[in-house]
């Protein structure tokens, strides 16, 4: 259960600190982050949704797992654990303790603007067709791309789409 540890660290709390967040005793939360015992199924609900992820990243299983926040229209975006790791220094926690992007330094545009209309606008399978050759991808998951514009995923080249296209206006 190497992403417990992870994501614990990433909240910079110690194992006490979750014992108190998530009301997971101590010594149980221990066995879980080292693997020596499994989560069952309300446990990982639960860490799933204090840590804002998917219960497949709990699990390490690889795909759209981290929930991060845009907090100018608290617009809730996925992101693959690649994409994060190269996005992270854009990545912080907000009051609520949320996962947020700050989309508008990524992109280098002004705090007025509002980068989650740029995103629905460029959210149909025109724009989306220019972004991924659709021979490495599943025509199943390019329709979830575009069918699911409540959750946007979100990768490193469509933020670098998205600069492009302000550039050119």
């Amino acid at each position: 259960m190497n992403n417990l540890k992870i994501l614990r660290e990433e909240r910079k709390l110690s194992m006490r600190g979750m014992e108190i967040k998530t009301g997971i005793k101590y010594n149980t939360y221990s066995r879980y982050e080292s693997g020596e015992r499994d989560l069952n199924t309300e446990v990982l609900k639960k860490l799933a949704a204090f840590f804002e992820v998917s219960t497949d990243y709990l699990l390490d299983y690889n795909g759209f797992c981290l929930y991060l926040t845009y907090e100018a229209n608290n617009v809730v975006y996925r992101i693959e654990d690649k994409d994060y790791k190269q996005l992270q220094e854009y990545i912080y926690f907000n009051k609520e303790e949320k996962r947020c992007i700050d989309l508008n330094k990524y992109i280098g545009i002004n705090k007025d603007s509002n980068i989650g209309d740029l995103l629905k606008e460029i959210n149909t399978r025109n724009k989306l067709d220019k972004l991924f050759d659709k021979g490495h991808i599943s025509n199943k998951l390019f329709e979830s791309i575009i069918a699911d514009s409540e959750r946007v995923i979100i990768t490193v080249e469509l933020l670098d789409y998205m600069k492009a296209l302000l550039k050119g206006a």
